[in-house]
């Protein structure tokens, strides 16, 4: 081991030594002789875990530990601790033909006649130096690669939001897992192809389907991840052990109206101005772009990618057969990394890819990264069989996996059951198709689809942790907004019936009340268990929760089609019941019908518990409209209409919008629930004007003696 350092570290260049470098390796005596250590075979992953994770002070001691453990007689273990200032992935090929060919001669009783080495690394060190220049020197080549990676992630966000299983703690563990998984020969061939058509890598190609999946999983377009160079631009640098490597941030914009191969064109287009501007030291690059710290997380991306092409490295050492110890213990440095491993067969062409991720256990379960890799391989596969295919019409999610969010027939009872969807397979079906378009509304600010989902997981599954269920009746006591939205298909998720309640409702009827702010005196006095959403220690109970999706594996049983999604004048003795299959149907046709799409904006003028009400959020969910919801009251609500850019308004109530000041240029529909419109109104609206709809009613009116309990959110 000694021979084989001093060849890496001489005490001396042809340059010198780099001003204020101190060398702790001069010779051999700051190595000695190591007898093996005698160990149990059952004790020997301790030994080699201890000798691994102790840390080390490179003030005081060279960044590299030796441990050698004897089984038996014939049986050693070699353990090599390497500080990875002192060497990165590149640098153990050498290394281990240095220690192959040093063991070699000195067990023949000779001294290693090493080759001279044509550079050491303080030439490297030193020429870096002079080629980047220095930062207060505007024309040197340091200030040129800042500059460009300031523009570069200019308003990146700090964290991507991944659908974790756990929140993030303060200090990750780093305790990691790895998942496994394999690309067959005919997608590594197609992704060749591809890659080849694009006079691109097969990095980039993966970048750009990695970036989709991200994409998708997160709800957002402006996807980071990061990647290391090896940093050896030079042949005479192949042979040298050091830490070359440094770390790119690859920031891709994933516009999911445009193909997948525009994607890779843009992928192409910002690795290759990273790898141009590669020579910045990733520490330095964050001291000077100072973004937000915290212990919990890396710096600017939490993904990392790694396209893995090292030589396979193996020992033949005379009398010895020699093997890998697989310790089994996996670091997460990352949130996520994912590794790819090219195979070719005996003819040179591609064979499987050899992939995996790498994930911090802190935040995943196993069965989530699971389907993260199952999720990859769709995108792959979807690329591969239709390169141009629109990167939101990639479908990511598996017949199994859609089938969990799919409503299914009682297998009990004496009903036959009715196998329709439920709403909340309308919610999934829109989240996983346009993540990103907004949800809800309120001028130019915009929710997501994505944190909608994500939102509304997280509360039913707490919900679900109180006891709400199939057969529970939920009130909602909340103002139009983001939470009142999240708190419905929360509920709906659960398996729960929605009751929607104004604030003069004590919530007869239901099981327990959702809503805020429990202690304003305008809630009326009631026995109800109230769910109060800003409550300090609710909302850190909610935030505690996961955030992947809630499946009929986590219900008492599945959502069947005809279950009450929505009552409506519960404990009147009136109640309007309003199914799953129903409601889901009456969206989807009064969507078609009155031309809600993914770019209308739709409201509702009526009470909060009127069907008009429920219609409006079901048909802009069913089409991935958004949703708006004025935090601010505009001077009337024909002018809301107006600065909102309501597309649709449904109208559950006597009353509706006279228009005395002119009709909103962007309505174009008015949709009347349940209510028929007043003499004239048509004309009113004139002929060029909205279309007007009536006549759209669902529930089923019936008598029906509420029950004592319920469920009420505020």
């Amino acid at each position: 081991m000694s021979s084989a350092a001093m060849r890496s570290s001489a005490p001396s260049t042809r340059s010198g030594t780099a001003p204020g470098t101190r060398w702790c390796c001069r010779s051999p005596r700051h190595f000695r002789t190591w007898p093996p250590q005698r160990v149990g075979a059952d004790e020997l992953p301790d030994r080699v875990r201890a000798l691994a994770s102790a840390g080390f002070d490179v003030t005081e001691a060279i960044p590299v530990r030796i441990g050698l453990f004897a089984i038996n007689e014939t049986e050693h273990v070699l353990v090599l601790v390497m500080h990875h200032i002192s060497g990165d992935g590149f640098s153990l090929g050498p290394l281990t033909r240095d220690v192959m060919i040093a063991y070699t001669e000195r067990a023949a009783g000779r001294l290693p006649a090493w080759a001279p080495l044509p550079v050491q690394y303080a030439d490297f060190a030193l020429w870096q130096r002079r080629v980047l220049g220095t930062e207060d020197d505007p024309d040197a080549q340091i200030s040129a690669q800042l500059g460009y990676w300031r523009e570069a992630l200019a308003g990146l966000a700090d964290d991507l939001e991944l659908p974790t299983d756990r929140p993030r703690p303060a200090m990750p563990s780093m305790a990691g897992a790895y998942h496994a998984f394999t690309l067959e020969p005919e997608l590594h061939r197609g992704l060749t192809e591809l890659a080849r058509a694009h006079n691109t890598s097969m990095f980039m190609v993966v970048h750009a389907a990695l970036a989709v999946l991200l994409a998708r999983l997160t709800g957002g377009r402006d996807v980071a991840v990061g990647t290391g160079v090896a940093g050896r631009g030079e042949p005479e640098l192949d042979d040298l052990i050091g830490m070359f490597v440094n770390t790119l941030v690859l920031r891709t914009d994933v516009d999911p109206s445009r193909s997948f191969g525009e994607l890779v064109d843009r992928a192409r287009e910002v690795d290759l101005s990273a790898f141009a501007n590669a020579d910045v030291p990733f520490e330095r690059l964050v001291e000077v772009l100072d973004p937000a710290r915290s212990s919990g997380r890396h710096p600017f991306f939490q993904v990392m990618l790694s396209l893995q092409n090292f030589r396979p490295v193996s020992f033949e050492l005379p009398g010895l057969t020699i093997s890998g110890l697989d310790t089994g213990e996996v670091a997460a440095k990352f949130d996520l990394m994912l590794t790819l491993e090219g195979t070719y067969d005996d003819t040179g062409d591609p064979d499987r890819l050899i992939a995996g991720f790498t994930y911090a256990t802190d935040l995943f379960d196993a069965s989530t990264v699971e389907r993260f890799a199952e999720r990859f391989t769709r995108i792959v596969e979807a690329v591969v069989t239709k390169p141009d295919v629109i990167v939101g019409d990639i479908d990511i999610l598996g017949a199994a996996e859609r089938a969990q969010f799919q409503a299914r027939p009682a297998e009990t009872g004496t009903g036959p059951g009715v196998a329709a969807r439920s709403l909340v397979s309308v919610l999934m079906s829109t989240v996983e198709s346009d993540p990103e378009a907004p949800a809800v509304a309120d001028g130019e600010d915009e929710v997501p689809y994505a944190a909608l989902g994500t939102r509304s997981s997280r509360v039913a599954r707490y919900l679900l942790g109180r006891g709400v269920g199939a057969g529970s009746r939920v009130g909602i006591r909340l103002p139009r907004s983001v939470d009142r939205i999240v708190a419905v298909w929360a509920v709906l998720e659960t398996g729960a019936a929605v009751v929607l309640l104004d604030d003069s409702e004590t919530g007869t009827g239901v099981d327990v009340v959702v809503g805020v702010a429990a202690d304003r005196s305008d809630i009326p006095a009631s026995d109800i268990p109230a769910i109060v959403l800003d409550d300090p220690d609710t909302a850190s109970a909610i935030e505690a929760q996961s955030a992947t999706p809630v499946t009929y594996a986590d219900l008492a049983r599945p959502i069947q089609g005809d279950d009450p999604a929505f009552v409506l004048g519960a404990g009147t003795g009136r109640e309007r019941v309003i199914g799953h299959a129903d409601a889901a149907d009456a969206a989807a046709r009064l969507a078609a019908r009155t031309g809600v799409d993914y770019e209308s904006r739709t409201h509702v003028h009526g009470p909060v518990n009127s069907e008009a009400a429920v219609l409006e959020l079901l048909v802009a969910v069913t089409a991935g409209a958004a949703l708006v919801a004025p935090q601010e009251p505009a001077a009337s609500f024909e002018d809301e209409l107006a600065e909102q850019w309501v597309t649709h308004l449904f109208v559950g109530s006597p009353g509706a919008p006279g228009f005395a000041d002119g009709i909103p240029e962007d309505l174009v529909a008015v949709v009347f629930v349940d209510v028929q419109p007043e003499p004239g109104y048509a004309d009113l609206l004139g002929a060029d004007g909205p279309d007007l709809y009536t006549d759209a009613v669902v529930a089923e009116r019936a008598d029906v003696i509420a029950s004592d309990g319920g469920t009420y959110v505020e």
